[in-house]
């Protein structure tokens, strides 16, 4: 049986929360489609009867899921892939299990030591941050990683001229972590960014996302002490 993550945002987004039941549980019916892969083999008329509804019901639904920015005009579910990660299909990490159970198995001269070591690696059908961070993303240039990357290299170059410029993919994946691990909203992110590299200590401190996610409560906590001109949470430009 195949699953899919279901994020807790889902209880307040405005987007999602501004439909009414109904639109949310076809929705919820649009994402299981989606998971099992049959989405976009189906036709409208099999959409419809997936819905429950009929197909006039399907078109209105269609429309409004598109104007939200769920899913685009052949009924792909925007953003599953970013959402979605490789380590959540099972057959990988069963197979994993079974060999290194194997291995256990074909080694009978393993020390008493090195058994008690293996001993506490983590099963593999548990789902951890190493597992998430073990994920290799693709950054496109209109991702938010991507865009807080450049928009923190671009400060830093503003007040080092002659700073080298980075390896933006390995930047992005830092901003990844602050983003889906250490769940930091993107404006709060900008907003930090934006503030260190004004602030005269800060600015000769804090030059990567990684010294940024080191320190981000703390330099948190001083921007928020201090009064500062608002960040305008729709420019990317510095």
């Amino acid at each position: 049986m195949r699953w899919f993550r279901m994020y807790s945002e889902f209880a307040y987004d405005p987007k999602v929360q501004s439909m009414d039941e109904t639109s949310q549980r076809r929705f919820l019916i649009v994402l299981c489609l989606q998971c099992d892969g049959s989405l976009k083999q189906l036709t409208d008329s099999e959409i419809a009867v997936a819905l429950r509804i009929g197909e006039d019901d399907l078109l209105k639904t269609k429309e409004l899921f598109v104007k939200k920015g769920f899913i685009d005009d052949q009924w792909g579910v925007l953003h599953w892939d970013k959402r979605q990660y490789n380590s959540d299909t099972s057959t990988p990490r069963t197979r994993t299990w079974r060999e290194r159970k194997n291995a256990q198995k074909s080694d009978g001269n393993k020390t008493s030591q090195e058994r008690h070591k293996n001993s506490g690696v983590t099963s593999p059908d548990t789902d951890t941050d190493t597992d998430i961070k073990k994920e290799r993303k693709i950054f496109s240039s209109d991702m938010d990683e991507m865009r807080l990357a450049r928009f923190m290299f671009a400060h830093i170059k503003r007040n080092n001229p002659n700073a080298k410029e980075p390896r933006f993919e390995s930047w992005a994946i830092q901003f990844d972590f602050m983003i889906r691990l250490d769940k930091r909203a993107v404006d709060d992110i900008k907003a930090v960014i934006d503030w260190s590299q004004k602030d005269d200590f800060w600015k000769a401190n804090i030059l990567s996302p990684d010294k940024l996610r080191k320190k981000f409560d703390q330099l948190w906590i001083k921007m928020t002490s201090k009064p500062a001109t608002k960040t305008d949470d729709r420019k990317w430009e510095v």
